[in-house]
């Protein structure tokens, strides 16, 4: 499946989703799905929901790692010629490919695990069951979003650090560190990361409590 158009407006495209599912829910009728809902095992549905975060929160990991072995970039290219025979390949940034590869399966696996969740919020009746600290998967998937259309920019950027004065070439480096810490795994003080972990586990807890009553 080629994502590269849609990736394109990622931040907009998740604010969509929302809106979309709730236009669905009220052509459909709450009631009555919620009705065909419960025919599915609770536990079950419960279950696959969590999967998928966690196929999710391993996506997002390795998308993070921030290293390419060059089997991987080579099949990213080979996918990326079959998909965009017209576009000329830039050798000189080949993990580029590889990259945007990762971060389609990051954006494809967060659909699935919203598509499960939508399910899981309607047969629970519970519309914030996934806000964990005061927080969504979706703002930290949005997050890394942002983040990464902002290196693309800074990037963009360096051919006028000949040009900047001391601070702003302060800015801009402080701007590209910051940047860094979220797009790319730091260690044992990895704050992106450990909230990961930590909403993972806040979400399975409390899922698990509700299917339980």
């Amino acid at each position: 499946m080629d994502w590269t158009d849609a990736l394109r407006n990622l931040t907009q495209s998740l604010s969509v989703v929302t809106p979309l599912l709730t236009i669905l829910l009220a052509f459909f009728g709450l009631s009555s799905w919620r009705k065909k809902l419960w025919g599915e095992n609770k536990f079950t549905l419960a279950t696959a929901t969590i999967k998928e975060l966690y196929l999710l929160k391993e996506e997002i990991k390795n998308y993070r790692s921030g290293f390419y072995p060059a089997g991987e970039i080579y099949t990213a290219i080979a996918e990326y010629k079959k998909d965009h025979p017209d576009h000329t390949i830039d050798e000189r940034h080949s993990s580029t490919y590889a990259e945007l590869k990762r971060w389609n399966q990051v954006v494809e696996q967060f659909l699935k695990f919203t598509t499960e969740l939508t399910k899981l919020k309607v047969i629970l009746n519970r519309y914030d069951v996934d806000k964990i600290s005061g927080k969504t998967m979706e703002e930290h998937v949005r997050e890394l979003s942002v983040k990464r259309q902002l290196r693309q920019f800074d990037e963009n950027q360096e051919y006028y650090l000949q040009y900047m004065d001391e601070q702003q070439r302060a800015e801009y480096f402080n701007s590209r560190s910051e940047i860094g810490r979220v797009l790319v795994r730091s260690g044992t003080d990895d704050k992106f990361e450990q909230d990961l972990e930590s909403y993972f586990s806040g979400f399975n807890k409390i899922v698990r409590k509700y299917i339980s009553n």
